[in-house]
Formats: structure tokens, C-alpha cells, sequence
């Protein structure tokens, strides 16, 4: 598989002295996450008792790479993830030359946890299992390169020359002495079955090795890597308790979307390429970035009827938002904005059953409304891969926030109040339209957005002006995402998400239904379980008697 990739790179070659800025130091790092926690510090809520990945992690997609054994060259006996010192050279010098930082398992530890802020184009390398050729042939290439490592051991193998010959202690004692070097566990015997094994057996493999390497290292080890990637709750229980702080399967995947710290993705070394696509399909994708921002309380309800980009929309602009589930089943937005005597709202978020005549109010996504005492998670876990990354919104009565959604680790009330203390509400959005105030292309939306994402349809839409005004509107004519995004953008919202569309679309203003999902005026629009509705002064400005709950007369021609 990198065949290509190291002819491609033979003319390249090694830098004949250190890079020195391949490692993040601690110092910038701690510099930088100063600037960037600072600004948002006093909306966070108490940190998790149990150290996992925070929301704040959400800003990067970082590969981690493993590595066995590095053998001269490919013959007779060699196993396909072995890898060359031609193709580790390779790798090497692709991850110069594409701008990424290589930093260390530490620094990918206090990234998730804390949020800790690392270069953007970050990637980890890890090596399995202990074989002399990592000190052979390995180890000088990466002092070359001057880029850190981990090293994962199982201890029942320390220099062992059976086979293919492991490290001895001396030789890790060396390592160790170097900043680039990592010691982190692999068990005692390397069981590949280990989740399967009596939970006395895997208490022994995880902590036994962990004393056993600090006895004879000096050290405290932090990590480790299930042999085989074998890992289930019990073995992710027994890790954390045996006093590691970050454990690595072998599941692709960016470390951010791993489902918790106990088992974080990595990539063997011969899918490098796919990690980079992974990497660069949530970046641009997703994105892979936080938006938060405080809001505009000062800004009264204004409304909007005009054309941007050639889409006609129907929007408000400031007041208050709140999201409320219906009583019923399912209800009309006009229901929910009247009893809550708000000025306006529009339809919400996505459910799981699609027919119009449905009372069914299950959601998509995580849930919450002022009226829940904590986040209700999603349920589906069949359905976390197609809604992986789709947009997160939260918001309080202080801030609005849009984050990544990563089902399989966003489902813990403390993770949510620790992003934002006093949250009230949040819900899963259908696809990122705005950002920084430019329109998400085409090929950005398709990443994460449904199948039907570019099908002409009316479609609803809320997001943020960047002075924190709340937007809510709607297209009036069926479009396309990516031209919705456009006129949107145009319109001077700073940042958008879709929410759920189609005949569900409605947004009422002053007691009038101002857009529709439907074109008949007896039925304007489908009831829907949850529906945002807006309280604020309404602007003095606005006037605009259109209702299409009320038949409109025809226009002559």
C-alpha cells in the first residue's frame, strides 16, 4: 500500500539535522491553551470527576499511528504489518513535508481531557509489542526527525530473543532517558482474547505489567494498548482502575471520535493515507471546530422578508430562544409559540419517525429543554454512524454554542455542564450551512449531511449574527443546501445549522405562520414534536400582515 508512497518520496530524503519545531513544547502549549480557555472560563461548569474526553477536544481530528515491527526489508516470513525502514522513512518524511506535528501521547492525553490546544495538523506514532528493531532501526530516525514516540510492552516478553528478538530492560532504561520516548503497557502475555479472559485474568495482565514496568523502569506508566485491540467494558473498567490514565485500541478512527478516553482509535501504519482522508473529512466536514459566542440580550425581535442570493427567506432576527417538547405527541409550531407567549418560533430538530400522521416524538440526537433535569443521550447506536459529526447545539441564558456531535461519547449530563455551565437546551442539527459567515461548499455538507442533503425542498435553518443575535428562518421555495447556505451567508448570519425540513418546515411571527413546509394554506405545516420558540421585543419597525394560515389571494398575471 505504500509502494507509492515511497517512491514518491525516495528523491526527499531525511533532514540532516533535528527539526526542532516537530514537538510541541510545553511551554507554548501551555501559552496557547492560556489564550484560548481564558475567554470562555467563566461559562464552564466543574470538570468530570472521572478524567474522558471533554467537548473542547472537538477543535481537532488527530490520527494516531501503530507500528510492530520494522524489518530491513520484505522476504520470506515477514507479516503485512511489518513495515520497512524504506516505508518508515517514507512515512516520516510524508508527515514533514504535509506540515503535520508529531506530538506525544501526553500531549494527546491532556488535548482530550482538557481541551488543551495542540497544533492543528497534529499525529501520534506508537509502536507495539517491544521489538529490538524499533532501537535498531526505528529509534535513530525518529531522533533524526526529532519526533516523540510511545513504546508499548508486554513484560513477559522483555528481551526475549525467541522469534523475533524483544528489547531488554537495559536497552528500555536507555530509551527512557530520552524526552521522544513513551514506555506505555501491552499487558503481561499478550492475550489476544483478553476481554474474553476471567476478569481476574485481565485485573493481573493490566495491573500486574503496569507494577512491573514502573518497578523496573523508575517511572509511572500512563498508557497502554490492548494486545489485538481487545478491550470490552469490563477490561476499560479494569484499565482505568489499575491507575492507567489513557488506553489505545485499534479502531479507525481520529483520536477525537474514539467513544471514550479508556479506548481511543488508532491506525496501523499501513492505512496512512486513510487516516489523513478521515482526518481531512472531519476537518472540513463536520467542522471540526467549536463555535461559542455570548448573546445579544439587548437586541430586539426583528423580522426579515426578502431575497439573498436569489432565495427568497423569511427570518427573525434577535430575542431569546427556547426549545420545548410537545405535550401531545406532536403539535403545530403555532401551538407552541401561543402557549408559550412567545413572539415567534419555528420548527426543531430532527425525530425518528418520518410519517406526517405519526404521534411518535422519539428524537434524533441528544435532547434537552429547560423543562428536563439532564440530557436525555441517543439511543440508537445503529444509527451513530450516520449522524457522527453532524452539528451540536447548545446554548444557555449566557452563550450558543455549535460543536461536533460525537454520539458515541456526548451522553453524560457532567460533560455537558462542564462544557457549558447551566446549559438549558440542545439538540442535533442536520448539516453546518454557515460558517465564519462563508457558506459550506457542496462537498463540505455531503460529510456528515443525509443523503438527501441537495434535494429541492423548503428547508429551515437557525443560527447566530455576529453580534449574537439568535436567527430562526426558512427558504419559501424548495432549494438545495448548498444554495440555502449561500443566501443565508448573504443575509449576515455568521454561523447556521440546519434543522429539520421539508413539511416540517414552519416559522410563525406575531401569531402568522410566515413560512410553510406545505403549499396549502388549510394544513401550512406538519406537527412536530419540538418546536424553538422566540420571546423578545418585538422591533417597532416591523410590519408585515402575510399569514399563511389565511388564504392568500392570487396574484394576477
Amino acid at each position: 500500500m505504500l509502494l507509492g508512497l515511497v517512491v514518491g518520496l525516495t528523491l526527499v530524503g531525511c533532514k540532516d539535522q533535528p527539526k526542532e519545531s516537530a514537538t510541541a513544547t510545553k511551554s507554548e502549549a501551555s501559552e496557547t491553551k492560556q489564550v484560548s480557555s481564558d475567554e470562555y472560563a467563566a461559562f464552564r461548569g466543574e470538570p468530570p470527576l472521572e478524567e474522558d474526553i471533554c467537548f473542547e477536544a472537538q477543535r481537532r481530528r488527530i490520527p494516531v499511528l501503530m507500528f510492530h515491527d520494522i524489518v530491513a526489508e520484505r522476504g520470506k516470513g515477514t507479516l503485512w504489518y511489518d513495515c520497512t525502514i524504506e516505508e518508515f522513512e517514507a512515512i516520516l518524511t510524508a508527515i514533514d513535508i504535509e506540515g503535520f506535528t508529531v506530538i506525544s501521547s501526553q500531549d494527546l492525553f491532556e488535548h482530550l481531557t482538557t481541551g488543551k490546544e495542540v497544533p492543528e495538523k497534529s499525529i501520534v506514532l506508537t509502536f507495539d509489542d517491544n521489538y529490538q528493531s524499533f532501537y535498531d532501526y526505528a529509534w535513530p530516525l525518529l531522533q533524526q526527525y526529532n519526533y516523540p514516540s510511545t513504546m508499548f510492552v508486554h513484560t513477559g516478553f522483555v528481551g526475549s530473543q525467541q522469534g523475533r528478538p524483544k528489547m531488554t530492560w537495559e536497552t528500555l532504561k536507555e530509551l527512557t532517558q530520552s524526552k521522544l520516548f513513551t514506555v506505555g503497557g501491552h499487558t503481561i502475555n499478550h492475550y489476544l482474547d483478553l476481554k474474553d479472559r476471567d476478569i481476574s485474568v485481565q485485573t493481573s495482565e493490566l495491573a500486574d505489567s503496569k507494577k512491573e514496568l514502573e518497578s523496573q523502569l523508575g517511572l509511572t506508566v500512563d498508557f497502554l494498548a490492548y494486545p489485538n485491540g481487545s478491550n470490552g467494558e469490563d477490561t476499560q473498567l479494569i484499565t482505568r482502575q489499575s491507575g492507567y490514565k489513557m488506553a489505545y485500541t485499534i479502531v479507525n478512527t481520529p483520536a477525537e471520535e474514539s467513544p471514550n478516553i479508556m479506548a481511543v482509535g488508532r491506525y496501523v501504519h499501513t492505512k496512512y493515507q486513510e487516516a489523513l482522508r478521515d482526518r481531512d473529512g472531519a476537518v472540513y466536514g463536520h467542522p471540526a471546530t467549536i463555535y461559542r459566542a455570548p448573546w445579544n440580550k439587548k437586541s430586539k425581535i426583528k423580522y426579515v422578508n426578502d431575497k439573498f442570493a436569489g432565495v427568497p427567506l423569511r427570518m427573525t432576527f434577535g430575542g431569546m430562544p427556547s426549545t420545548h417538547m410537545s405535550l401531545t405527541g406532536r403539535e403545530m409550531v403555532s401551538t407552541f409559540v401561543e402557549r408559550e407567549q412567545a413572539q415567534a418560533g419555528i420548527n426543531g430538530g430532527f425525530f425518528a419517525m418520518a410519517a406526517i400522521a405519526s404521534t411518535d416524538n422519539a428524537m434524533v440526537g441528544p435532547l434537552k429543554t429547560p423543562e428536563m433535569g439532564e440530557v436525555v443521550p441517543d439511543q440508537s447506536a445503529e444509527r451513530w454512524d450516520k449522524i457522527n459529526g453532524r452539528p451540536l447545539v447548545v446554548w444557555s441564558e449566557e452563550e450558543f454554542a455549535i460543536l461536533p456531535y460525537i454520539p458515541a461519547q456526548m451522553h453524560n449530563e457532567e460533560q455537558f455542564q462542564w462544557f457549558m455551565k447551566g446549559y438549558t437546551d440542545t439538540f442535533m442539527a442536520g448539516v453546518w450551512l454557515v460558517h465564519n459567515g462563508v457558506p459550506q461548499p457542496r462537498e463540505f455538507q455531503s460529510v456528515v449531511g443525509a443523503k438527501d442533503i441537495q434535494d429541492l425542498r423548503r428547508r429551515a435553518f437557525i443560527g447566530i449574527t455576529k453580534d449574537g443575535q439568535f436567527v430562526a428562518g426558512a427558504a419559501v421555495t424548495s432549494v438545495s443546501s448548498e444554495k440555502l447556505a449561500i443566501a443565508i451567508a448573504e443575509a449576515g448570519v455568521e454561523e447556521a445549522v440546519l434543522i429539520d425540513s421539508g413539511f416540517s418546515t414552519s416559522l410563525v411571527f406575531d401569531g402568522k405562520i410566515k413560512a410553510s413546509g406545505h403549499s396549502s394554506a388549510k394544513d401550512p405545516s406538519r406537527p412536530v414534536p419540538h418546536a424553538i420558540t422566540i420571546k423578545g421585543v418585538v422591533d417597532e419597525t416591523t410590519q408585515d400582515d402575510e399569514d399563511l394560515a389565511v388564504q392568500q389571494p392570487k396574484k394576477r398575471r
